[in-house]
This record gives structure tokens, sequence and C-alpha cells, in this order.
């Protein structure tokens, strides 16, 4: 089986996404910890009077604001969103807030970086609600952490407000629009399109002569960040990220994006 080592990579991505960091524990381990944070919510839960309902999945929510009239999110439905992202103890860790203008734009799909637990709550979101999300560890960022700004097996407290749910089609449209103003307003040259859509731009020469292929175990050293410039991830100095093409956990956008290189 081949290794690749990839050492230099500049995407721009529509909706920005890098990876999923998975770690694998034990199931005692993972029940303990799972128990640990039902125990805290609760406590948030009741020490702060809020009514909240637990659903089958494991996190708890508030209805802030309800619309029933509103329409309902399906699977691989494109749909915009204010949040605020922050810890059970009160401290931020990201927000998109109203104030912004603009909502982020996200897709039904549970192959994603962002909290696994967002995206099963916004499944019982219908158009212009609000809800309040408790959510586990395991249902959010797991023992993933980054610098500061994210703790290890963190319990996070998310509101969102669901805002348009929007077909496939117009999604890419607006991203490839914001892309191409993206490129032109920072003179950036020889881009080049993929036919998957993603624009890429060859930043140095490799010294290997083959291509990655499905199932060949792939490792990259990257920098993950958003258009406006803020950093979203990295692998540490003396690690890299490894996976294998194919892989379901990993975002189809960058095996697609490796596989030029």
């Amino acid at each position: 089986m081949r290794t690749l080592i990839i050492k230099k990579l500049v995407l721009l991505f529509g909706i920005v996404s890098i990876a999923i960091l998975t770690s694998c524990i034990e199931d005692s381990d993972y029940n303990k910890q799972n128990s640990k944070d039902d125990k805290l919510i609760k406590k948030h839960i009741e020490d702060n009077n809020i009514d909240a309902i637990k659903s089958n999945y494991g996190f708890y929510y508030t209805v802030v604001e309800a619309n029933e009239s509103g329409n309902e999110i399906e699977e691989n439905d494109i749909f915009s969103m204010y949040y605020k992202i922050s810890t059970l103890e009160g401290a931020q860790i990201e927000e998109v807030l109203e104030s912004s203008g603009t909502p982020k734009r996200m897709k039904m799909t549970y192959n994603s970086i962002f909290p696994q637990g967002i995206l099963m709550g916004s499944s019982l979101m219908k158009e212009g609600e609000t809800y309040r999300f408790y959510l586990p560890s395991n249902l959010a960022y797991g023992s993933y952490n980054y610098n500061e700004l994210i703790p290890r097996e963190a319990v996070l407290i998310v509101e969102s407000k669901l805002t348009t749910i929007e077909d496939e089609d117009a999604q890419k449209e607006f991203e490839k629009i914001i892309i191409e103003t993206y490129i032109s307003d920072n003179n950036i040259a020889d881009i080049s399109e993929s036919d998957s859509g993603v624009f890429y731009k060859k930043t140095a020469d490799g010294t290997g002569d083959t291509v990655p292929g499905n199932n060949d175990l792939i490792k990259i050293k990257y920098t993950a960040k958003y258009l406006d410039g803020n950093e979203l991830s990295k692998t540490e100095d003396d690690k890299t990220f490894d996976f294998r093409i194919g892989a379901e956990n990993v975002i189809e956008g960058v095996q697609e994006s490796v596989k030029l290189m």
C-alpha cells in the first residue's frame, strides 16, 4: 500500500471544512464521559431553572422561538443559520450573528467537521425557529482540542436560528460566486477549477511521481482558514493528519482535492 506525504496545498472551499477529527476510546471510557457530561448538563439546567427537553440522541434543548408554519430540513438539504457556540462555563468558541448580515450555510450531512449535535438538533427545527442546545462532548468536539479555544471533552451550549432552506444547485452557485470574488479581490493568479468545483493553486512542486488513488493512505500537513482569514484548525508542527482515500469520515472535497496532487 502506498503512503503519500503531501506538504503544501492551498484550497478554496465554499463551505469551509477540512476533515473530521476522531479519536478511538474504550467503550467504558466513552460511557463514563457521557455520564459525566449528562450530570453537568442536568446540574446547569436545574441551577438555572431551565425547562429543557432531552432528545433520544442524548442532547438537551429548549425552543426559544417557534414557527409551526416553517419548512422542515431533510437530509442533504442546504440550510442557513445564525448561531453562537460557547462552553457550558460560558467561554465563547464561535458565533455568526444576525448583525453580521450573512448566516452560515451548511449541508444536512453527518460527514462534517461541525459538531454533530448541532446538525442533529437542526433536524428538529423549522425555518424561522430558534433553539438552544446543550450538547455532551461526544456530540460536540469530543476529545479534540484546539489551543485554548476548544477545550478537550467540552460540553457546549449552542443557540441557533434556522433562517432558510435552499436547494443544492442554488447553494453551489452562491459558493462559486463567493470564491471567484475572493480570488479577484485578492489578485490570486494561476487558479484552476476541478470538475467537482474545487478551486486550487499549486504552491510548490513535489518530488514524487505517483497520484493518490482509492484506499491509499494519505498524510498531510494543513492549515484551514475561512475566507476572511480566521484560522479554523491546523496540524501541529510535529504531526500529520492521516486518512485513507475513500474514508467516509473525511470531507469529500478534501479527498477529491488530494487526488489532484
